[in-house]
């Protein structure tokens, strides 16, 4: 599989025909406590399997572009909300480039190896094919390797069966924030679900099927073997993924847990930035540098609000709510041509 040349154009086109941008009168509630007059759920391109790979093929051909992937590096995704789009991305780098056949977990920094990981998937999908074919959704009891399992799953029965499926992250702990489907789940549990957990983790599948969009429950009790799905990893060269930038505050965090385990990054790639200044007056931009780390965006707000507002029917009541939310919280170099 050869990666294209990036393409901003065609990547805008994917956010906006995909649905990622809309518009709220009311408002929508950010992590900074700053209410947005437009929201960015990236999260619709992170739930059925074909658009995960269509979005991760972008990330790395703009990371190769961009001469940030150079041979060693390791994807991995700010968590949750880009927990899924990270292990895929680098599942492809794997695939794609032969780069290192490592997964850094979100859940306690373990590395996991992909080969060993594949090699049970592998068995997995032929013990459990019949109900594959009937499942709508993949999850993996989120407090386990079966997390990381089941998004291995839904991509190799896709690539077998050629069926799309959900892939639902269960969150550890519920979002306070965005939108409220998103609180629980990264993806929504409806329709026939298939589950990834280990024997002592039952409690998960008991919440799950409490759920009322969710119809009936396919249970994989998986046997895992931390010492052959775990290896250690000396060195690393991290390639850290945001969803949506706002003040970089997730992102930085999650660099300081890094740091704290001796795993360094080499550089952030937010898949959109809001161009917004933080409270501290400064851009994001800044901060990561401060932190020595590299920032790249492959969207901005400037890039991408002129042309989702184009299919807007109330566009004339749309563009001054902006254009004040912009005058209080935008960047000075923050141009929106409508």
């Amino acid at each position: 599989m050869l990666l294209e040349k990036y393409n901003p154009y065609q990547y805008y086109n994917f956010l906006l025909e995909k649905g990622c941008i809309g518009f709220s009168k009311e408002g929508i509630p950010l992590k900074s406590g700053r209410i947005s007059p437009y929201y960015v759920n990236l999260r619709y391109l992170t739930a059925p399997v074909s658009y995960i790979l269509e979005l991760t093929k972008y990330i790395l051909s703009f990371a190769k572009d961009q001469g940030i992937l150079t041979g060693n590096e390791v994807f991995y995704g700010v968590p949750e909300g880009a927990t899924k789009t990270g292990v895929f991305a680098q599942l492809l780098n794997y695939e794609i480039n032969n780069h290192p056949g490592v997964l850094l977990s979100d859940r306690n920094y373990q590395w996991l190896n992909i080969k060993e990981l594949k090699n049970l998937v592998s068995q997995l999908f032929e013990q459990n094919k019949e109900k594959l074919i009937q499942t709508k959704g993949v999850c993996g009891e989120p407090f386990s390797i079966a997390r990381e399992l089941s998004m291995i799953l839904a991509y190799y029965a896709f690539q077998k069966l050629g069926k799309d499926y959900t892939l639902i992250l269960g969150r550890k702990k519920p979002k306070t924030h965005g939108m409220p489907q998103d609180r629980y789940f990264v993806g929504v549990p409806e329709g026939n679900i298939l589950l990834l957990y280990p024997e002592q983790q039952e409690s998960f599948k008991n919440w799950l099927s409490s759920i009322k969009e969710v119809k009936e429950i396919y249970e994989i009790i998986t046997p895992i073997n931390e010492k052959t799905l775990t290896m250690i990893q000396n060195s690393s060269n991290l390639i850290l993924i945001e969803d949506v930038t706002t003040t970089g505050g997730s992102a930085l965090k999650e660099i300081e847990e890094l740091k704290k385990r001796n795993i360094n990054v080499k550089a952030v790639i937010a898949l959109f930035n809001r161009q917004e200044i933080r409270d501290d007056g400064k851009k994001v931009e800044e901060v990561f540098k401060e932190a020595g780390v590299k920032y790249y965006s492959m969207a901005n707000a400037s890039d991408i609000l002129p042309l989702a507002i184009q299919s807007q029917k109330e566009k004339v009541k749309i563009i001054p709510r902006i254009q004040k939310y912009y005058s209080i919280y935008g960047t000075p170099d923050t141009k929106l041509d409508f």
